[in-house]
């Protein structure tokens, strides 16, 4: 492109991608709490995101070039109103090409830490235990090929110098421990006594959550009132 003056000239460059119809690649993932780890690229699947305690839910925005791509997420789960339980969180977002023929899974992996505190199921259920403490599974995971569910903290701590199966001694691959995030969503929803108050996990645990937050903007106010 030319000025005026017929001196001055300036080039532009439009770069246009010519969709398949086998295409099903995502154009942007966005989450409406935290920030997706690493950041969004239509060629990463794999994302980690971290919450707060007291979120109960996420809005997950997933977009395509193509309107015609089919998105979905995994489980028949609201893409507006994804649930979160204490832990770790798996979401499964699925593409469909245009022609069918085509998928592509987006994982993301929230985290929801838990608070420092000890709860107690008011039903016991051995899916629920820690095979190695014995206590309410904290971050759930297995051993590949095993059927226990151990504290993430417990089989690490046991696994530390010596790479065995803690049960049947065998030597432990690279790879070999695996998150258990059915056994984690269900102990969300798993009822639990606390001094005050009680019900499921997950509710008691944003409950928690919630007065220490008001607890410290309360502080932060009286801080800001002294300054003054």
């Amino acid at each position: 492109m030319s000025a005026e003056d017929g001196k001055t000239t300036k080039r532009y460059t439009i770069e246009a991608r010519r969709l398949s119809a086998d295409d099903a690649t995502l154009s942007s993932l966005t989450t409406s709490v935290g920030t997706l780890s690493p950041s969004f690229s239509a060629f990463e699947y794999s994302y980690e995101c971290y919450a707060g305690c007291s979120v109960d839910n996420v809005s997950l925005a997933a977009k395509s070039e193509d309107a015609a791509m089919k998105i979905s997420l995994a489980g028949g789960k609201p893409m507006d109103k994804f649930p979160l339980s204490p832990g770790k969180t798996l979401a499964e977002i699925n593409v469909l090409s245009v022609n069918g023929k085509s998928t592509t899974k987006y994982i993301i992996v929230f985290i929801k830490p838990r608070l420092p505190v000890t709860l107690k199921l008011k039903k016991k259920e051995e899916k629920f235990e820690c095979a190695i403490c014995c206590g309410v599974l904290d971050k759930p995971v297995k051993i590949k090929g095993g059927s226990y569910h151990y504290c993430q903290h417990c089989v690490e701590e046991v696994t530390r110098t010596n790479k065995m199966d803690p049960f049947t001694g065998n030597s432990l691959e690279e790879g070999w421990m695996e998150q258990a995030y059915t056994v984690d969503e269900e102990l969300g929803k798993a009822d639990a006594i606390y001094p005050s108050p009680s019900g499921s996990i997950e509710a008691i645990m944003n409950i928690i959550g919630t007065k220490i937050k008001e607890e410290r903007e309360k502080s932060t106010k009286e801080e800001v009132i002294l300054l003054q």
